[in-house]
């Protein structure tokens, strides 16, 4: 008989710093590989304006190093792939996954499924990207893969990057809610995409739901 699957675990949201942020993250990876974890879902959100870059991204803009000092920036290094997200305006997840499929894009659009639906129920469906992965792109968000999700009008809604380790999965992502333009023009030169309007059923009186706010290994030196 198969055994069980064990029901996913769910972590309340956290706001720590993007050094604390990533070692659990590595962690929770290597406790799923260990056996001594199932699946987990987390959401949070970093306690200063930050930087990660992918664990593979070595080409990096001159004017970086410079950030925590002049925009006080924090820079870290993600264990999961892809290119430099700036976590200012935006929520977090990661995703650890015990038995992913073996297909990388198979991957991605199961571990995205639960973001679709709910952006679909907030009348904002999002769509896979198409185009070819670009290495020479500093930025996650300047191209959008089948890794990512956009809008119908191209903008891109969700950046999302992978780690595997022994068959195991850790899906990261970053979640654009109100991006503040000045720190993307200073970090990447351009501003934010552009993103529709919130058409969400959840609003208070003032404010839809996309305004409501609520170690050192992984820093970069």
């Amino acid at each position: 008989m198969a055994p069980t699957p064990r029901p996913w675990r769910w972590i309340p949201p956290l706001t720590l710093p993007g050094d604390w942020q990533m070692a659990i993250d590595d962690w929770l990876l290597d406790e799923l590989v260990a056996g001594r974890s199932g699946p987990v879902l987390r959401l949070y959100r970093w306690s200063r304006p930050t930087l990660s870059l992918g664990w593979h991204q070595r080409s990096l803009q001159p004017h970086w190093a410079d950030l925590p000092a002049e925009a006080g920036i924090e820079l870290v290094r993600r264990p999961s792939g892809g290119r430099a997200v700036l976590h200012a305006g935006c929520l977090t997840y990661a995703l650890l996954w015990p038995d992913p499929p073996a297909s990388r894009p198979l991957a991605y659009r199961q571990a995205c499924a639960w973001l679709r639906e709910a952006f679909a129920v907030l009348g904002q469906p999002l769509l896979l990207g198409t185009a070819a992965a670009n290495g020479q792109r500093s930025s996650c968000f300047a191209t959008s893969t089948a890794a990512d999700l956009v809008h119908a009008g191209g903008a891109k809604r969700v950046g999302s990057a992978q780690l595997w380790r022994r068959g195991r999965l850790l899906q990261h992502g970053s979640l654009l809610l109100d991006p503040p333009e000045t720190l993307w023009r200073q970090v990447f030169g351009q501003p934010p995409p552009l993103l529709p309007r919130c058409r969400c059923r959840i609003r208070s009186s003032k404010r839809c739901c996309s305004e409501r706010r609520s170690p050192t290994w992984w820093k970069v030196s």
